[in-house]
């Protein structure tokens, strides 16, 4: 198999990804804090996305989309200003 046709392995989506890029917002500390984040891509089972301050981004929260839908979040990834999210 070529490089090109080998898939990536830090790639273990159960479902396909789709370019986003919305705003969203990470609810954290049972509602009491906020932060804006942009969604940049999301599937069935999870998402990446840019926090406004990704020190600040706890490794359990809620995102709220731009339809004001809400899902329960797991980090699984952290790179330079980008996390990856499954959700529960």
């Amino acid at each position: 198999m070529s490089p090109e046709s080998d898939p990536d392995p830090a790639d273990r989506r159960g479902a396909e990804r789709k370019r986003a890029i919305q705003k969203g917002t990470i609810v954290f500390d049972q509602g009491a804090l906020t932060q804006p984040c942009a969604v940049l891509d999301v599937s069935a089972t999870g998402a990446r996305l840019r926090p406004q301050n990704i020190a600040a981004c706890p490794d359990r929260f809620q995102l709220r989309d731009h339809k004001s839908t809400v899902r329960d979040c797991v980090v699984v990834w952290r790179e330079g200003s980008m996390l990856g999210v499954k959700f529960e």
